[in-house]
């Protein structure tokens, strides 16, 4: 069940680099620094990015949109970016979401499962279905069916 939608800020990965004074870390630089008066200003290069010393980087930030629900089967809160509610079958097995190839086309059996699920049953949907696929597929149970098999008409 859908509860609401949150934007959250949430890391890039991408950093943004100012300059600082290399005496006290302050970023609060016009010509010198404001806070000890400094002519030590350094300016960060892709070479600070490989080292420890973080000062004057920082982490670019996004806001991002999640969709928090409940899930209808074990109750737990959860959020995505997706909100995903399908499944697949694709080339003899079970898979969570909507299979698309490389060329954007849907591929073999596309389900809307009517529910909002989090991760953990998902897998768990998932994992019992191929194990049933796995059952049948067993030649003892092709073997048992066959013998069976009482009319063929």
């Amino acid at each position: 069940m859908f509860l609401r939608r949150e934007t959250r800020k949430v890391k890039t990965g991408q950093y943004k680099m100012v300059q600082f004074c290399d005496d006290c870390g302050s970023e609060n630089i016009r010509l010198v620094c404001n806070n000890c008066g400094s002519h030590n200003i350094k300016h960060p290069a892709f070479s600070d990015m490989l080292s420890d010393d973080k000062r004057g980087m920082h982490e670019i930030e996004k806001d991002k949109d999640f969709y928090v629900c409940k899930c209808d089967k074990c109750g737990k809160e959860f959020d995505s970016y997706d909100w995903n509610q399908n499944i697949y079958y694709y080339e003899g097995e079970f898979g969570a979401g909507s299979y698309i190839d490389d060329d954007g086309y849907h591929c073999g059996k596309n389900y809307n499962l009517h529910q909002d699920i989090c991760s953990e049953c998902m897998s768990k949907l998932i994992k019992n279905l191929n194990k049933k696929l796995d059952e049948i597929s067993n030649e003892a149970f092709i073997l048992k069916e066959l013998k069976d098999l009482k009319n063929i008409e």
